[in-house]
């Protein structure tokens, strides 16, 4: 999970203020809150599950994002 933090970090270069454990802090607390309220039944974040995000992030996220 801490590489996709790392990943968005690196390609978003002109992002000021932004914290790659913060994608990771979101993406639990996110799942956290799925399962405590019963709309999934089994916890999202796991490794195929990280990938495949990274994989969505790879292709969709713009290096030259600023906000």
């Amino acid at each position: 999970m801490v590489g996709l933090g790392v990943f968005l970090r690196r390609r978003c270069r002109r992002l000021r203020h932004f914290d790659g454990g913060q994608v990771a802090a979101w993406l639990r607390s996110v799942d956290r809150a799925l399962l405590e309220h019963a709309w999934q039944d089994a916890p999202f974040i796991g490794p195929a599950n990280v990938v495949f995000v990274y994989l969505l992030a790879r292709d969709a996220v713009d290096p030259d994002i600023v906000t």
